[in-house]
């Protein structure tokens, strides 16, 4: 069953197999048959927040990024919530949380720069080698950092709790790590990108040794907008 999904995964990696002309397209819609809905202003600074979510083009290194910063950001799109439930700030199905986050630094105030390993119920950082550069993971251009954060699966544990399903659990568990880092992002004025397409055997074998059990589903560097000032 391991192989299994390792393989699968594998294979849904990067470069993808793309064929346009193959895309169905959808029938018309009559202008009749749309049922307008009405909407309130959601209470807070969270419509904000998501008008204002954006993928990056272009990231650059923040010099004011410092640890404390870095510990926000994670705290509230990835922690542990603050009482005795053992949720974290997002969703995971029978709360297995089967995604392990690890934080390549390059340049964070008060922080050697590295790879970190992030636990979520002590809020702290562990220290795992130094590689802290993905570039040759990397199929976009412009893409500088601060740190970059590796969402991984472990699949086999994620298989062995729910079968076959684990692994869509892993993926939906990882969309919801993504977006609520987006989310802090905006609320921190720092840049973001989720990578989804991404060189996999290098993440997995040079950037993650040891990790023989897991497997990158995303990127996401942090820095700041080229364009900033």
């Amino acid at each position: 069953m391991d192989s299994y999904f390792k393989r699968y995964h594998k294979e849904s990696g990067w470069p993808p197999v793309c064929n346009p002309s193959s895309k169905q397209v959808e029938k018309d819609v009559k202008l009749e048959d749309f049922i307008p809905l009405r909407y309130s202003r959601v209470p807070g600074e969270l419509a904000g927040g998501i008008q204002s979510r954006e993928s990056s083009k272009s990231i650059g290194r923040d010099k004011g990024l410092d640890k404390d910063i870095l510990g926000t950001f994670l705290k509230w799109s990835v922690g542990a919530l603050e009482d005795e439930t053992g949720r974290r700030a997002y969703p995971s199905a029978g709360q297995l949380y089967s995604n392990e986050l690890f934080i390549a630094v390059k340049e964070v105030a008060h922080l050697q720069p590295g790879l970190y390993k992030y636990h979520a119920n002590e809020h702290a950082l562990t220290f795992v080698n130094g590689n802290n550069d993905v570039t040759d993971a990397l199929v976009q251009e412009s893409i500088e950092y601060n740190f970059c954060v590796i969402v991984a699966a472990d699949l086999t544990y994620a298989v062995d709790q729910y079968g076959e399903r684990g692994y869509r659990f892993c993926l939906m568990e990882a969309g919801h790590m993504v977006q609520n880092m987006q989310l802090v992002a905006v609320s921190l004025n720092k840049a973001i990108v989720p990578i989804g397409g991404f060189v996999d055997e290098y993440l997995n074998s040079s950037v993650l040794p040891g990790e023989a059990d897991l497997s990158t589903l995303y990127l996401v560097p942090v820095g700041r907008k080229m364009d900033d000032v």
